[in-house]
């Protein structure tokens, strides 16, 4: 038998000719070509990939961490800002740019009472609890239904937001906690015993007629029945202005610094005024216009510049310096010092075009007889609304420490809180960086 050796054949080995130098180099060069080019196109790649990504990073990244407010270490950026702007409503005024404009300006300004609440609490040590946040937001959003119902509503309000739940828990109800308990941190130095002193007062609208009730009294007309009938001052008028026992503080704070200085000075019986005050608290109507009217349009409308006062004597010392043609200049600087129409004072009293039965609504009729290009004489308008009013005041006993009632002592507290905080927020490091550009992107981003 033959073995399996002899069976296998044997396969020829092929020589190959010996490579050259020259194609030793060309082997090179191409090897070196082919990584260029491959480099190229990585390069290539790279850079398209990173204009992409730097586009969408400049388009949809960057500007959401642009920084809005810095409050002394810590700062909120873009978006925290679009979430506040959600939070307080500002797309309701969607159809006025103006009014949504304001809005989103005053946006900062509860970010940076906000953190600044947040900061001062930290430093006092005064925390809210987890279970503290879930218990307010339940009080807000129960009522009588069933807690599924309940929960129902609170999403729908987040969904209508656009914000979740951790958002309204850290913007909104820890913030009110924060500055509720920080209140109570306050009124632990408010004394519960003050200086008090009882009255009988009534408000009236103009300086005349505070005079003339002032003559009616010195006549020995009743004080209580003067009140019933004239007084603007409705907490105490069906009272016949018997205002009680007030700390002067109090009245200080609601009333004004004349009023309290005077009422703390009365013997029992004495009277005092007509005193004038503006604070936010006394509205009154009846005043006294200084009208300017201008040509009319093609809409048969006419524009119109004005100054109310509560005094007659007031409207007629403004009107002589004016003059009968006054200086656009002059006319605007005494609007925004002396007028009381918070409509038109900030503009220098321009009021805009109106119609003759819009005059009419506003002014009063007689201020349809005031020719154009000319300043009115003081014209009487009894349904005008402005801040301010005449006092007078009667004692009704001296003056004495008294134990401060629950709803006195909300306002001194409230005033002491208000004190505390004024003073932690002028001395805190406080940036805006808000612009018009920056707003506009905000709203424009509000729905995302």
């Amino acid at each position: 038998m033959r073995g399996r050796g002899d069976l296998t054949k044997k396969r020829k080995v092929e020589s190959r000719p010996p490579v050259t130098k020259r194609q030793l180099s060309r082997w090179q060069r191409e090897t070196r070509t082919r990584h260029i080019i491959q480099i190229a196109i990585l390069v290539a790649l790279a850079s398209i990939v990173g204009v992409v990504t730097y586009g969408y990073y400049d388009t949809r990244v960057r500007p959401w961490h642009q920084p809005i407010v810095m409050v002394n270490d810590t700062t909120c950026d873009m978006r925290y800002y679009v979430k506040t702007l959600r939070l307080h409503g500002v797309e309701q005024y969607s159809q006025n740019l103006q009014q949504m404009m304001t809005a989103a300006k005053s946006a900062v300004g509860s970010i940076q009472v906000n953190e600044l609440i947040r900061q001062l609490a930290h430093k006092l040590g005064i925390v809210v609890t987890p279970e503290e946040i879930e218990q307010e937001i339940e009080n807000t959003f129960s009522g009588q239904e069933s807690e599924t119902d309940f929960k129902q509503r609170y999403q729908e309000m987040l969904k209508k937001l656009r914000l979740t739940d951790l958002d309204y828990r850290e913007m909104q109800i820890e913030p009110e906690l924060l500055r509720l308990k920080l209140r109570e941190h306050i009124a632990k130095g408010v004394p519960k015993i003050a200086l008090q002193v009882h009255v009988q007062a009534m408000l009236l609208g103009t300086e005349e007629e505070a005079k003339e009730i002032k003559t009616k009294l010195d006549s020995g007309e009743d004080f209580a029945q003067l009140a019933e009938d004239s007084s603007q001052h409705y907490a105490s008028k069906e009272e016949g202005g018997d205002m009680g026992w007030k700390p002067c503080d109090v009245i200080r704070e609601l009333i004004g610094p004349a009023f309290a200085e005077a009422s703390s000075q009365l013997e029992p019986g004495e009277m005092a005024g007509p005193i004038y005050e503006t604070t936010p608290w006394t509205q009154t109507t009846g005043g006294y216009w200084l009208i300017e009217v201008g040509d009319k349009n093609e809409e048969e409308k006419v524009y119109l510049r004005a100054i109310l006062t509560a005094s007659k004597e007031k409207a007629e010392a403004i009107r002589a310096e004016l003059g009968d043609n006054p200086d656009d200049e002059e006319f605007a600087q005494l609007a925004k010092g002396n007028s009381l129409d918070s409509s038109s004072r900030e503009n220098g009293g321009e009021v805009g075009w109106l119609s003759e039965e819009e005059i009419k609504s506003r002014f009063g009729e007689a201020a349809l007889e005031v020719e154009s290009g000319n300043l009115s004489e003081p014209i009487y308008h009894a349904e005008v609304s402005k801040r301010g009013g005449y006092w007078l005041i009667k004692a009704q006993d001296a003056p004495e420490e008294r134990e401060i009632s629950s709803e006195d002592r909300q306002v001194l507290v409230a005033k002491a809180f208000n004190e505390w905080f004024n003073e932690h927020q002028q001395a805190a490091s406080l940036e805006n960086y808000l612009n018009e550009e920056k707003i506009y992107w905000a709203l424009g981003h509000i729905h995302e």
